[in-house]
């Protein structure tokens, strides 16, 4: 029962905000590993029991951290569950404002510590510490999204966490800005479906043209490197480089989405 100085949101009521954000979020995280200069993952991880067990040791990773840390920070009744949406932490205890967001944004350093001991690690067990950062970071958009409302509201009140729902006493957080994360987490989709449908179809394009391919051999072969522009979306560089062994092509941009462009090109 909520009394008049309480309100509550659901997960039911934003789940399509919150859905959306993990998109963008999730995207986000791989645009950074690809900047970062993270070797791309092997396809046969990202389709096999190596994607099931990242998927498990992000979710126990997660409702960890945010039942060790809401422990650290003074709350004792805690209930852990399974719901429609997933696993989640339910504090009985309200805490105040500023506690409460420390608790739903620990487990974002999950993501930075999996890719520091897979930078340490090879094979199977580094790959699936990288899909488990992909996959900690792109499920914390529910968190996000609640610490948005909640830093809304003034320091002194105090958060309620049922699992499935935010019950909020003092304050109510302003519901108008789940429409602008909406908003957002939309342009992240539109750019997803550009990086991996139309900047694939263009790239698959420029591949097949073969003498246009040859063209590009003879220029990197005259001038030591080359440029192709994809109708003005991507802009990948190839350049001829003298190694011990010989003369090799390497190539950089012209695949931004990291997972699915793990082949290179070779001119």
């Amino acid at each position: 029962m909520l009394t008049a100085a309480e309100c509550r949101i659901s997960v039911a009521e934003h789940l399509g905000s919150i859905l959306l954000l993990s998109v963008f979020m999730g995207l986000g995280w791989i645009y950074f590993l690809s900047v970062a200069g993270l070797p791309p993952l092997y396809l046969a991880s990202v389709f096999s029991t190596t994607l099931v067990l990242a998927v498990v040791l992000a979710v126990f990773a997660h409702e960890g951290v945010h039942a060790a840390v809401v422990r650290i920070l003074g709350a004792r009744k805690i209930r852990v569950g399974i719901s429609r949406y997933g696993a989640y932490v339910a504090v009985e205890n309200p805490l105040p404002r500023n506690r409460w967001v420390a608790v739903a944004l620990a487990p974002l350093a999950i993501s930075p510590i999996a890719l520091t001991l897979a930078s340490l690690l090879d094979g199977v067990l580094r790959d699936m510490l990288i899909l488990t950062s992909i996959i900690n970071f792109a499920g914390s958009s529910g968190d996000v999204l609640a610490v948005a409302f909640a830093l809304t509201t003034s320091r002194d009140t105090l958060i309620r966490d049922e699992g499935v729902a935010i019950v909020f006493k003092g304050e109510c957080p302003k519901r108008v800005l789940a429409r602008k994360l909406k908003a957002l987490a939309l342009a992240g989709l539109a750019l997803l479906l550009m990086q991996t449908v139309v900047l694939q179809t263009l790239v698959l394009v420029a591949q097949l043209s073969l003498p246009r391919a040859d063209k590009a051999r003879e220029i990197l072969q005259s001038t030591g490197a080359v440029t192709v522009d994809l109708l003005g979306l991507v802009e990948a560089r190839a350049s001829l480089v003298d190694t011990p062994a010989g003369q090799t092509s390497t190539h950089a941009g012209g695949s931004p989405f990291w997972i699915l462009s793990t082949q290179n090109v070779h001119l």
